[in-house]
């Protein structure tokens, strides 16, 4: 699935968006959907889930709240950390409602000039965390 930078920061939190940050960030395979039938001979879908898991209910357990769960989004910071060195979480500065993280930042403090692999704005800080880190992982243009 390729994402432009404009999906990225549309997307909600939720299932789809950890399931992402699962495979591209966290480097974990994630199966997508799973069919079975129910017992009343329904075709029903389930997903995402990872590698080695077979049942629905063994999904919703395994795969981390990383949009949602400030917790697990926590290992994603420290994951981008690791790769990319800088990182930064706050308030926006002119709305301090939402929250602002940033991977991969660089500034150049003479001429005030900053850049970022990965930036992204948010209600929430999980959200923000993970979209920036999926906009860090997408190829330059």
């Amino acid at each position: 699935m390729n994402l432009t930078r404009e999906q990225i920061l549309a997307m909600p939190a939720g299932r789809e968006m950890d399931a992402l940050v699962a495979e591209r960030v966290m480097e974990i395979r994630v199966y997508w959907h799973h069919y079975y039938l129910t017992g009343d001979g329904k075709l029903t879908k389930c997903g995402p889930f990872l590698n080695g898991q077979d049942s629905c209910e063994s999904v919703n357990r395994k795969v981390a709240g990383y949009s949602t769960d400030i917790s697990a989004a926590w290992r994603v910071v420290e994951k981008m950390r690791d790769a990319l060195g800088h990182w930064e979480l706050a308030h926006h500065i002119d709305d301090p409602r939402k929250c602002y993280a940033e991977f991969g930042g660089e500034y150049e403090p003479y001429d005030g000039w900053h850049t970022c692999k990965g930036c992204a704005l948010a209600d929430t800080a999980p959200l923000a965390i993970c979209r920036a880190a999926l906009l860090a992982t997408l190829e330059p243009q």
